[in-house]
């Protein structure tokens, strides 16, 4: 009796298993917070001997519920691109443009940040829950993936001068998935800091090619 007992409970147990592998991985997934951090870049190879102020980061209405939420978020954004590329040595100055354009100097640049997608999302890793009952969290435990973190996020970068000509006008867009752990550094608060610097460090690189005038390290 004790031997049909458990076959039944085991044969009980390979269907919720399969039940698991085939329907989790389209079920739990939810958005996150967006976040804003960057980390400290590596210097630029070429530098321009010019100013740029950052004018407008506009993100894209659906990054917030409300748009105080939005617009809190730009600034947030705006203040880190900033230090961004201030340590990145692209330009030799650069700061939030705040005021007028015309108290701008004639060899200035306004930089304008236009989000067309800032979207991050976490999601249950399909073989997280089946996993961790089979072994008794010893799968989690030693580091097993329990979530999958993306990021989708794609930028317009246009750069005039203080009159509006065009002298650039770059973009750039990342996809990112990364398996987290129990012991991975974002487990407790979804970051997607990856994404964000390599979307930089290639609009960078972008525009130093495009704009003139710029001189090699």
């Amino acid at each position: 009796m004790a031997i049909s007992v458990f076959r039944i409970t085991f044969s009980q147990l390979i269907i919720w298993v399969i039940i698991c592998l085939v329907t989790l991985p389209g079920c739990i997934s939810f958005p996150v917070p967006p976040e804003t951090s960057l980390s400290v870049p590596t210097h630029s190879e070429y530098s321009f001997s010019r100013k740029a102020w950052i004018r407008h980061v506009k993100l894209p209405d659906d990054v917030s519920k409300d748009m105080s939420g939005r617009i809190e978020l730009e600034n947030s954004l705006r203040e880190n691109i900033t230090s961004y590329i201030h340590d990145s040595g692209v330009f030799i100055d650069v700061k939030p443009s705040l005021g007028k354009l015309e108290n701008l100097e004639n060899n200035d640049l306004v930089l304008d940040f236009l989000f067309d997608s800032y979207s991050q999302k976490r999601q249950t890793h399909p073989l997280y829950i089946p996993l961790t009952g089979l072994t008794f969290y010893l799968y989690k435990f030693f580091g097993g993936p329990v979530y999958i973190d993306s990021s989708d996020i794609s930028v317009v970068l246009a750069v005039q001068n203080k009159i509006g000509t065009s002298l650039a006008n770059v973009s750039s867009q990342v996809h990112e998935k990364h398996n987290v752990s129990l012991w991975s550094s974002d487990y407790f608060r979804s970051s997607g800091i990856e994404a964000r610097d390599s979307l930089m460090h290639d609009l960078m690189d972008k525009v130093s090619i495009e704009l003139p005038s710029k001189t090699k390290k």
